[in-house]
This record gives C-alpha cells, sequence and structure tokens, in this order.
C-alpha cells in the first residue's frame, strides 16, 4: 500500500479530518478542502476531547543542542538517519501539543477566527497523522524511514502558510482582543505577543528539525525537493559558512527588486571580517537580515528619492569573536522618532483600533495587501526576527538617531562547541 493511501487512512482514522473525505483524495492529509465547516466542528470538538493531546502536552520538549547536529550525520549512514526519524517521531507530536495548548489559551473568539482555526487544524491534523505513523509504534526499517520522510515533506508544505495565516487572523480579530481588556492596548499586546513569539519560534525550531532530516537523507544517496548539492553541510548546518556571502546574496536580490520601483537604489557596502568563515545554520538568519535589509532599503530611498545626488549607501559590518559575531546594518535613511521606536517591536494588530496603524517604521511595512506585498513586508517582521534571533541564542537591537539614520544590531552565538555553549533547537 502506498505511503499516500496509508496516511490518508491514519487520518481518517484520527476523526480529525473531514468524515467525508473522498476516498481517492491524494493529499495525504484528506479532507483538506471538503466541508469546511463541518471540519471546523468536527476538529474543535475532536480538540477539547483529545486525551492524547492532553497527555502529550504534559510532556517536556526535548531540544538538542546546535552542536549536536555538527557530529550527527558527519559521516552519513543509515543509522544515523534511523536515529534522527525516531527522534522526530517521538519529539515532534510533544512540540506540537505544546502549540495545541498554546491555542486553547487564546480567548474563545479568537481561535475560532477561521485564519487562526485553520492554523489549529493543521497542528491537530499533524499531531495525529506523526503519532499513528506505523500505528505508533517507532521506525526501525530503511522503508519505514523512507515512508516517515516523505510524510514530512508534504507537512512542511501544508504549514507553509501558517504565518500568513496567523497575521491575518489577529489582524481581523484585533478589535476582539481589545474588546476582551476593555481596550487597554498594553494587555492585548501581552497576549499575542507571547502567543505568536512561541508559536513562530517553535515553528521554526520545527521546521530546522524536519529540514535537517531531510537533508540527511539526501546525503546517504537518497532524493529530495529539498536537496542542495553541496559538500560542506552536515544536514542544515553549514560547517563553512561564510556570512558575508549570505549578506551580499540578500541584498542584491533586494536591490534588484527595487530597480523596478527606483532608477539608482542604495548600495551596500561590506566591511569588517568579511573573509569569515565557520560552523552555523543559516535558515533563520537568512530571514532576519532580509527583513531588516527590507527596512533599511526603503528607509534609504524614501528619504532620499528626491535628491539628485546619489544615495547613500548601506554599510555592513561584521564582527566575529570567539562566543558569537554580530552583523551591524546602517543606513543612513533619516532614523525613527522615539515614538515608533517604541512600537517597533509590538505585531502590528495590537496598535489603533481597527486599522493597522504602524507609524514611522512600520509604515513601511504595513502594505501587506498592496501590490508591493514583496518589498513591503507583512508588518510583523520585525517582531519575527527578534524572536528568531532570542531562539537562536541572540539578540537583534535597533539604535537610530531621527533625522540622521538607522543602525540594526544583530548577535548571534556560535554552533561549534569550542567556541562556547550553542543554542538548543
Amino acid at each position: 500500500m502506498s505511503l499516500i493511501k496509508t496516511v490518508a487512512q491514519q487520518a481518517r482514522r484520527t476523526n480529525v479530518v473531514a468524515s467525508k473525505a473522498s476516498s481517492s483524495s491524494a493529499h495525504p492529509l484528506g479532507g483538506y478542502n471538503e466541508n469546511k465547516a463541518q471540519l471546523r466542528r468536527e476538529t474543535t470538538a475532536q480538540y477539547y476531547r483529545d486525551h492524547d493531546i492532553h497527555n502529550a502536552a504534559k510532556k517536556d520538549s526535548v531540544r538538542l543542542k546546535a552542536a549536536a547536529l555538527l557530529f550527527t550525520g558527519r559521516i552519513p549512514s543509515d543509522i544515523d538517519l534511523i536515529r534522527s526519524a525516531q527522534y522526530l517521531q517521538s519529539e515532534l507530536p510533544v512540540r506540537l501539543a505544546h502549540r495545541i495548548k498554546g491555542f486553547r489559551s487564546l480567548p474563545f473568539i479568537v481561535v475560532t477566527n477561521p485564519h487562526i482555526l485553520k492554523v489549529m487544524e493543521q497542528y491537530i491534523r499533524s499531531f495525529k497523522v506523526i503519532s499513528s505513523f506505523n500505528d505508533g509504534r517507532m521506525v526501525k526499517k530503511q522503508d519505514q524511514v523512507e515512508d516517515f520522510t516523505h510524510l514530512l515533506e508534504i507537512l512542511l508544505d501544508d504549514h507553509g502558510s501558517v504565518i500568513d495565516d496567523l497575521t491575518q487572523g489577529f489582524s481581523s480579530c484585533h478589535d476582539h482582543v481589545l474588546d476582551i481588556f476593555d481596550g487597554d492596548e498594553g494587555k492585548a499586546h501581552e497576549l499575542v505577543q507571547s502567543f505568536l513569539d512561541k508559536t513562530l519560534t517553535s515553528r521554526l525550531g520545527i521546521r530546522l528539525l524536519a529540514q535537517h532530516h531531510l537533508l540527511l537523507k539526501d546525503q546517504i544517496g537518497k532524493n529530495s525537493r529539498y536537496f542542495i548539492p553541496r559538500h560542506d553541510r552536515i544536514g542544515i548546518v553549514e560547517s563553512r559558512w561564510k556570512p558575508a556571502k549570505d549578506i551580499e546574496a540578500i541584498a542584491r536580490k533586494i536591490r534588484e527588486s527595487w530597480m523596478f520601483h527606483c532608477d539608482n537604489p542604495p548600495r551596500v557596502k561590506l566591511n569588517g571580517h568579511t573573509e569569515a568563515e565557520f560552523p552555523y545554520i543559516p535558515i533563520g538568519v537568512d530571514y532576519i537580515l532580509q527583513e531588516v535589509f527590507k527596512n533599511a532599503f526603503r528607509a534609504v530611498i524614501e528619504a532620499h528619492s528626491n535628491s539628485a545626488r546619489q544615495m547613500p549607501p548601506i554599510d555592513v559590518t561584521i564582527a566575529v569573536n570567539r562566543e558569537d559575531f554580530t552583523i551591524r546594518i546602517a543606513d543612513r535613511g533619516k532614523g525613527m522618532k522615539s515614538d515608533v521606536i517604541n512600537k517597533i517591536w509590538r505585531y502590528h494588530f495590537t496598535t489603533a483600533r481597527g486599522r493597522s496603524n504602524y507609524g514611522g517604521v512600520g509604515d513601511l511595512l504595513s502594505m501587506a495587501n498592496s501590490n508591493e506585498k514583496e518589498l513591503a513586508g507583512y508588518g510583523i517582521g520585525l517582531p519575527i526576527s527578534k524572536a528568531y534571533a532570542e531562539y537562536l541564542g541572540g539578540n537583534l537591537e535597533i539604535k537610530s538617531m531621527s533625522g540622521i539614520g538607522t543602525d540594526v544590531y544583530l548577535t548571534l552565538k556560535h554552533i561549534d562547541p569550542h567556541k562556547g555553549h550553542s543554542f538548543r533547537i
């Protein structure tokens, strides 16, 4: 029996998917787009009575040190792949259950928002499918690992829209959150900030672990859509990561995007330890750099678009120390006022009632529904970036001089155990 049919049957047995899902559906989770109203009712009811989720949520998550990934798969073997699959098979349901419990902590009127409910449904279905895989028994054979790995690929795709859905969901129910706290913006912000920080960093951790497993599979000769033909990788770890190379690539891509809107976008100048290279996991860092560069380019272009002179460059400095490294991105985009700086780490839906009134830098990111979505971002890029940086054992700081420009400092710890304590994933 094929994996697709097997997983579809497992999903139907959990009663999480729609009871009327077509038996011929090619989607492994089954019934995803059929009878949505029925599915939501069943999912919500199942969620509140499910003992498996409740019990899993009581368990502690076992987070791996990033340094451990340096040694797992250094010499790829079937044993490493089986152990990786076994770890994920036991760990992912626990992490998913923790986040499902987080959804339960939200006010009912919030969790029943269609966008937020959709994400909760995805988490519940993923929990059921993973925990019931191989009838709940640990994988021990290569063919079982193959099926489990294929399942992970499918689930990664299914969860690809989580950030968009949560953004839309909390934005649309912003007034309800305010009403719950009698209009107290601070308390509303605290509720949403705590929930999103935990949910999105947990999502990052799950995706890092899943992609690490997929790439390990590639290293022992298997094929995957996530395959990256590199000889200096151990799963998601680049054994000789060069920050300058990634910075140049990300900056170049954003600059090229701006060329459709601006004749001569600012250039990026690199200095400091530009030749430094060391083991690291670039996935989360690349997201942060992209968001920071979006802000920097837009700030400079808006501040100098009416000037006949060449736009001032965006200066990037790399400083690599024994225990950590820092990337400073400095623009001359006129900076931000103090009232704006106090709000830049807030997710956009906790500002003005009924609208996305970001102010200052937020205005540069608030066009999520416009034709400039790719350039302007989602309005939550900086808060997510800060949460990611802290999850990766570091920090993201902003220092701005109103009328001059803004400096962003991204500091992260090394993962090499010889250079200090690495973070946990």
